[in-house]
């Protein structure tokens, strides 16, 4: 079966209209995540024709756009340089068919790594890639007027990055570079289109109708913006051809849904374009996809082929090879004999081996491996030879038990063992050096060093081979012993720690005697001397005695604490021995309580003395400092002259307590908190309250005597002679007062003080105030009456 394909895949590229009309035959996206999140590389590959490619349209790079489905917002823009190092030419097993069609082809890499923040491409609808550039190759015979000025798009679809609150991995599918191939008209044609996905997700083929776009051979139009555009259109088919038809014959073009192969037996000479969507799909659901634009080229092979080469493994050349074993590691040689005038090429999985060219190929992968062969200098039909599959065979599995790694100490013996089979050959070496007397699935030895075992089993001749390891144990490094003290007091307890490594195990022993525990700590309250013995395997170390003491109940004396009444300026002093101990205690500072911050209450105050910083005694006293009564009162009341005043004092705490003012002149009942004051002066009295308890509290209430003042209620200011002024009576007691008067709209008419003394007259402005109801406001302005008097006077005439 004779096939060769020309290939234009749709991208969006910064590429001159020449250069793209001339050498451009296709390409692909793919986009692969990388192990941090959000990050990628994206990878466009092209399909150029080497014999137009040059200086003028060999571009350095290209650009291109990614959009948000949802709404077809333009969320970034990438410039992928070309990767030159990684440019390689396509490969045509029919070098005389591809010279006569002057087919050559160099696939260029176009990528760069992205990051994309998966807090941002969390749409659940995703994402697309995307490319648009006029003008396609021309000369194509299914598109109208053969593809003259048509553009192309090609597009890359994936999901959001983010999906449920958690990080959604996923790789596009990738597009492998293919076979140079074109068609033999009337002859079976299958190619391979398939793709990997490194998600292992489904991957489903169809084919699709290529796209136009919104790009023209304008001189202004022929480059994709990054424009948004909710559609894109397709390409017009020229007559008689459309998707079912791309490529006439029977069967017409399709292509495999699952597998990827294409298929066609052509009945028509030409060029034909279509394209090739291939979608993933993860557990049922389409996650993203990526477009292929193609071009198959349809030819008149013509002429007998020539035959069909044979297919021997080298081992055994009496019969075609049809399936070849070969153990893991190992290769095989397939190889067939050759014709003059015939040119050969080796297939892996219908995909050319690049430089097989030979009538040997050296194997060492499992696959399924052919040989196409065409005349050297002729074009005509190729032949191919049978299909060989190679299969790897495994040796027995083996595995050390337990480990890998035996340690021992001088004198021990390492037992080294692998698995046990029926039938199993063993084969062991140490440092290199072959063990003859070694056969059993197990040895012993003394001598530290690498070990290799290889295992052939009878059912096949492959050989497992595996590495043990006998190393030196070193002994453990003598043991230290810590504690946090070493003095045990009254009733104490001493945790005695050692490290341990988790192959070490400790052994205790107290005055000579092993005990049995046998972890890392061991908790101790008898005094005597402690060591601990480490053991790794059979080696061990023995640690320095610990001596653990027990310290006698020294006395410690704390001088009893009488009761105190609660004093804030109060401080009780606090006296202990030995003399090196510290108090404790709520409101304790020093040697010294601070009865404001105890507070009232039993406080219990410790007297704490430390025994070689191992050991604390304590001693402990209770401090009582009783509450005093709580009064409330106001700081002064006033008296009128000649009168008497009823002070008032309250206690939170009046339960038992009594009371006695001073002094007690003029005092009605002078153990009252309720009683009379009458005093001629004004005069300072103390209230002094003495609790159940003993404790006292005072507070003092200054009388303030004052005069009381008489405002008259009405005056006529008629020339009488009575009552012509508003006078108040005593105001003379209050010599800083000030009167006030407003007449109804609240204008004031009247102002009388210390420096102005006169009383109203009834006059405003020089003018009599009109009869009525005047407003008035009086302030005393002394310390012992500073309350506002306000009210009416009424005005007569």
């Amino acid at each position: 079966m004779m096939k060769r394909v020309i290939f234009v895949f749709v991208f969006f590229l910064s590429i001159s209209i020449d250069g793209w009309a001339v050498h451009i035959f296709g390409g692909d996206f793919r986009m692969i995540a990388q192990p941090t999140q959000g990050n990628y590389t994206l990878t466009l590959t092209i399909y150029a024709d080497a014999n137009t490619l040059g200086t003028g349209n060999d571009d350095l790079s290209v650009k291109v756009y990614i959009f948000r489905k949802s709404d077809h917002v333009r969320m970034d823009a990438f410039e992928l340089p070309q990767q030159v190092n990684q440019n390689k030419p396509i490969i045509y097993q029919n070098e005389a068919c591809a010279g006569n069609q002057q087919l050559r082809t160099v696939a260029q890499i176009y990528s760069r790594a992205i990051s994309l923040s998966p807090a941002r491409y969390n749409d659940s609808q995703g994402y697309y890639i995307i490319w648009e550039r006029c003008c396609r190759t021309a000369g194509v015979d299914n598109l109208q007027n053969r593809g003259q000025n048509v553009g192309m798009v090609f597009t890359l679809e994936f999901p959001a990055l983010m999906q449920n609150g958690t990080f959604f991995r996923n790789s596009s599918p990738d597009l492998s570079i293919p076979n140079g191939e074109y068609i033999c008209i009337n002859r079976p044609f299958r190619m391979n289109m398939n793709a990997t996905d490194a998600d292992g997700d489904e991957l489903r083929y169809s084919l699709v109708t290529p796209l136009n776009g919104y790009t023209t051979n304008d001189a202004d139009n022929t480059i994709g913006k990054g424009d948004s555009h909710s559609t894109y259109p397709e390409v017009r088919w020229a007559a008689g051809y459309g998707l079912s038809n791309t490529i006439p014959g029977n069967p017409a073009l399709a292509i495999h849904p699952t597998t990827g192969f294409l298929t066609v037996r052509a009945s028509q000479l030409g060029r034909f374009a279509f394209a090739i969507l291939v979608e993933e799909f993860r557990n049922g659901v389409k996650i993203g996809s990526t477009r292929r634009e193609f071009q198959l080229k349809v030819i008149d092979c013509g002429g007998a082929p020539p035959p069909s080469p044979t297919v021997f493994n080298n081992t055994n050349t009496a019969l075609p090879a049809s399936v070849v074993e070969i153990c893991e590691g190992a290769n095989a040689t397939l190889q067939f004999t050759s014709q003059p005038n015939v040119s050969y090429q080796w297939q892996k999985d219908g995909i050319n081996i690049p430089n097989q060219k030979s009538t040997t190929v050296t194997i060492s992968q499992a696959g399924e491996y052919q040989v196409t062969a065409s005349y050297t200098s002729r074009c005509a039909l190729d032949t191919v030879s049978q299909l060989v599959k190679v299969v790897l065979a495994k040796g027995p599995t083996i595995r050390f038990s337990p480990s890998d790694t035996v340690r021992i100490c001088n004198g021990d013996t390492a037992l080294v063992q692998t698995t046990q089979g029926n039938g199993f050959v063993y084969e062991w070496r140490r440092n290199g050096a072959v063990l003859p007397s070694e056969t059993r699935s197990s040895l012993a030895t003394t001598q530290i060093g690498t070990y290799q075992v290889a295992v052939r089993s009878t059912v096949n001749s492959c050989i497992s081979r595996d590495t043990a390891f006998v190393v030196l144990r070193p002994s453990p490094a003598k043991p230290e012993i810590t504690s946090t003290k070493t003095l045990l007091c009254h009733r104490d307890s001493i945790l005695l720690q050692t490290a341990l490594t988790p192959d070490l195990s400790a052994e205790w022993r107290f005055n000579g005697q092993v005990l049995p525990q046998r972890f890392n700590q061991l908790s101790v309250q008898l005094a005597g001397t402690y060591q601990v013995r480490v053991f790794n395997g059979s080696c061990s170390a023995l640690s320095d005695p610990k001596r653990i003491t027990q310290v006698l109940a020294d006395t410690i004396r704390f001088d009893s604490l009488l009761a105190v009444c609660y004093d804030p300026a109060l401080r009780v002093a606090l006296q202990g021995s030995p003399a090196n101990g510290i108090f404790v205690g709520n409101g304790v500072e020093t040697n010294n309580l601070n009865v404001q911050k105890a507070g009232a209450g039993l406080h219990p105050i410790q007297y704490q003395v430390s025994f070689g910083n191992d050991c604390v005694l304590s001693k402990t006293r209770i401090l009582e400092i009783k509450p005093v009564p709580v009064l409330k009162a106001p700081n002064s009341v006033t008296q009128l002259k000649d009168a008497s005043v009823t002070v008032q004092v309250q206690s939170e705490t009046p339960n038992g307590e009594t009371y006695q003012w001073t002094p007690p002149t003029g005092v009605e009942d002078p153990t009252a908190l309720r009683t009379n004051i009458a005093t001629p002066n004004t005069e300072t009295y103390t209230l002094t309250a003495t609790a159940a308890n003993g404790c006292t509290s005072e507070i003092s209430i200054k009388v303030v005597v004052v005069h009381l003042m008489f405002i008259p209620d009405a005056f006529s200011p008629n020339g009488d002679g009575t009552n012509d002024t508003w006078e108040i009576k005593n105001l003379e007691k209050f010599p800083d007062a000030e009167v006030f008067v407003y007449n109804r709209w609240g204008e004031l008419i009247h102002h009388q003080s210390k420096d102005r003394p006169l009383p109203w007259d009834g006059f405003y402005e020089n003018s009599p105030a009109p009869i009525g109801e005047y407003t008035y406001l009086i302030l005393p302005n002394t310390e012992s009456d500073n309350v506002a008097r306000r009210g009416k006077v009424l005005l007569l005439r």
